[in-house]
């Protein structure tokens, strides 16, 4: 699904596209190819978008990929993959407002809910309960 929607955006829109993010107090203005709100470090496709992620700290990042580039995408399907600021811009937070100069193509988890201009995420103070074997609780790759 990400891919699917991600190249024909990318094939038929103008970019960089031009977002203003509001996040921690501060407001960064940045042009990006794409934005993505990720909780943990990979898509379900297994690209490690978000190395620095953990599931269970209570914060989200936004990730602002400033170009098109191809071996830095190739990367992120190595777990040990580190992320280039030249790449990538990184926010770590628990609140952000996205706003992008004109709509663009909007997709959670594959599925394409259409164009739009403003996002507004915020993590869910609520947690579930995940069952796991002894002795790893604390190991951040399973919470």
């Amino acid at each position: 699904g990400y891919l699917l929607n991600t190249v024909p955006t990318l094939t038929r829109e103008e970019y960089p596209f031009k977002f203003s993010v509001t996040a921690n107090g501060d407001t960064l203005e940045i042009e990006g190819i794409l934005l993505a709100i990720a909780n943990a470090n990979s898509f379900g496709t297994g690209a490690n978008i978000n190395p620095t992620g953990r599931i269970n700290d209570g914060k989200f990042e936004v990730l602002i990929f400033k170009k098109l580039d191809f071996v830095e995408i190739i990367k992120t399907l190595y777990s040990d993959f580190e992320v280039d600021p030249e790449f990538v811009h990184t926010i770590c937070t628990d609140n952000a407002v996205i706003t992008c100069e004109k709509k663009v193509d909007f997709q959670i988890d594959g599925e394409y809910l259409g164009q739009m201009q403003q996002v507004t995420a915020k993590m869910n103070s609520k947690k579930i309960r995940v069952a796991v074997p002894d002795g790893i609780e604390n190991r951040s790759e399973y919470c």
